[in-house]
């Protein structure tokens, strides 16, 4: 008696046989027919079989079955996984810390340091500035004598931040002054810049290290003080620069 139900090792009509691991070979034999040898439609054409226990419903181990991860496998990688997520430990974290508190300790002074050359560089620059627009001032406007900040700005020579600068916005970290001194027979004037907050005060904070000074001479005096140096008003002009001071230029 041939097949009384659907073989499950059976393959639809004139399809290529995939592979001999889906055919039980050990009770299952192959025969040759012809072309027009109909017998058995849901077999291959040309390489008929006679399936004497096709019908069987007696599953066999397949190789799938030894690629299936066993229980123990599954519970190693849950156990794995749970453990990459748990996070740092406490020594991990204690050595990112540290490391990141060396980086800052170096890093950290350097910046500050920068930022405040960069304050010095542009009051420098900011009393040029001045000691030219005073000049100007004098050839032009002043007809010969020389005025404050607030005459140079109406003037036109400097510019509003720069002239409100003592009004407790300093331009770059620095707090600008400039004013005539009366002396007879000689047009003289005082421009000072001073750190908005000096490193004496804050070395955090702190915005400048120096103090300037120039007068109508052109010559720019420094000190590392607080304090501007000063100058005398009479004719021999003698100017004081005080510690860490003298000439800048």
């Amino acid at each position: 008696m041939w097949h009384l139900r659907g073989a499950v090792n059976c393959h639809a009509f004139r399809r290529p046989w995939p592979t001999s691991q889906n055919f039980d070979q050990k009770r299952s034999f192959f025969l040759r027919f012809g072309p027009k040898t109909h017998w058995h439609t849901g077999c291959l054409a040309d390489h008929r079989h006679i399936a004497l226990c096709a019908a069987h419903t007696e599953r066999k181990p397949v190789a799938r079955d030894f690629e299936r991860t066993p229980n123990l496998f599954k519970e190693q990688q849950i156990s794995m996984t749970t453990k990459r997520q748990e996070g740092f430990s406490l020594i991990e974290l204690l050595i990112v810390v540290a490391i990141i508190g060396i980086i800052a300790a170096i890093a950290i002074p350097n910046l500050l340091a920068s930022r405040r050359a960069a304050n010095e560089g542009s009051a420098i620059a900011t009393m040029r500035v001045i000691f030219s627009s005073e000049a100007t001032y004098q050839a032009t406007t002043g007809a010969g004598a020389f005025g404050d900040l607030a005459a140079l700005n109406t003037a036109g020579l400097v510019d509003n931040v720069v002239a409100n600068s003592g009004g407790g916005t300093p331009k770059s970290g620095y707090i600008f002054a400039a004013a005539p001194v009366t002396i007879t027979n000689l047009p003289a004037f005082d421009a000072t810049a001073i750190a908005g907050v000096h490193t004496s005060v804050s070395s955090v904070t702190g915005t400048g290290s120096r103090a300037f000074y120039v007068n109508e001479s052109g010559v720019m005096w420094f000190n590392t003080t607080a304090a501007a140096p000063t100058c005398t008003a009479t004719t021999a002009r003698t100017v004081t620069a005080g510690t860490g001071g003298g000439i800048l230029n």
